[in-house]
């Protein structure tokens, strides 16, 4: 597991446990009482500590108003997110609960300006956004692609403005001698509530939760915190552009026109420097979710075509299947 990760990992375990908490701390004793906040809590704690203490340089006073004022940017669009999400949970269309989309911890951390934390829940809650169901049931609430999009921003502004001093993308025996061994601590604590969470899902036949409390699912659902954010793709007047070469057949391509009164085409061909004669039209300020099977067209390349006299935006990304 890469330094990175550790964080994410963590605080997933934590959101899990805590969504079945008295079920699985009645089911292990070993995790009842104030185990959770007196051992787990205090281990993530210091493993945050560690991944920020290493990961930030100061900045000057002047830096600091600055970024600062980029993660204050974060406020109204999450006051924002937390009415849909509560409005989806109200209505069926989301059944996750709104502790898991981690926007406590984003607040916490504006609060008190603290960049690390910040980081690491932004991770969490694009993470949540990025599940195709989630992100259907927002876009239906008015929360769309673009909306998504101003949250990575704010958060590319502050967290750009603090470089690192190590590489975040290493492996943990990067660490000091000392904070390996509190890093395998705290995952070896994970490890015994993930356990203790999926052998109480079997013992009362919850397959669903016995499918999501396994290392490797948890650790699926962190790599899916750090994948590729929706990016704008700039495509000039009359031009087309590749999107993606070769797409997997499984993964599921989200579009979304962000540029008013333009004609912009989305199809299949066999060589990236083609141009759309037709396809699939795109909607202002709609999202488009699509697979590789129903673009049309043939070949492996994925073309958007702007078929109009000025330069357009499009949001494009991929959803891992």
């Amino acid at each position: 597991m890469k330094i990175e990760d550790i964080g994410v990992f963590g605080l997933t375990v934590k959101a899990l446990l805590d969504a079945n908490a008295s079920a699985v701390k009645a089911y292990n004793t070993e995790l009842e009482g104030t185990w959770e906040v007196d051992v787990f809590d205090v281990q993530l704690e210091a493993v945050l500590a560690i991944i920020g203490t290493h990961s930030m340089i100061k900045l000057n006073e002047g830096e600091t108003i600055v970024r600062n004022g980029h993660m204050e940017d974060e406020r109204s669009i999450l006051t924002d997110l937390e009415f849909k999400i509560e409005r989806c949970i109200a209505d069926g269309t989301i059944t996750d609960s709104l502790g898991s989309f981690g926007l406590k911890a984003f607040r916490d951390s504006i609060n008190v300006h603290d960049i690390g934390a910040f980081h690491l829940a932004y991770e969490e809650t694009i993470g949540r956004l990025g599940v195709v169901s989630i992100a259907e049931a927002l876009d239906a609430r008015g929360f769309s692609g673009a909306d998504i999009v101003s949250i990575t921003t704010a958060h590319d502004l502050a967290w750009g403005m603090n470089a690192t001093k190590i590489s975040l993308k290493t492996s943990i025996s990067s660490l000091s001698v000392a904070n390996q061994a509190v890093v395998k601590t705290f995952l070896r604590t994970c490890q015994l509530v993930i356990d203790s969470i999926h052998a109480y899902a079997g013992t009362t036949g919850n397959v669903d939760l016995g499918k999501r409390s396994t290392k490797v699912a948890l650790l699926k659902t962190v790599v899916h915190t750090v994948r590729k954010v929706p990016r704008k793709r700039h495509i000039a007047e009359n031009t087309s552009i590749c999107f993606k070469e070769h797409p997997v057949a499984r993964d599921l391509m989200e579009f979304t026109l962000l540029t008013k009164n333009v004609e912009v085409y989305l199809c299949r061909m066999d060589t990236k420097t083609g141009t759309c004669s037709g396809g699939i039209k795109l909607v202002y300020n709609e999202i488009l979710r699509i697979k590789k099977r129903d673009v049309p067209g043939t070949g492996d390349c994925i073309i958007i075509t702007n078929g109009s006299g000025k330069k357009v935006v499009v949001l494009a990304y991929t959803v891992k299947g």
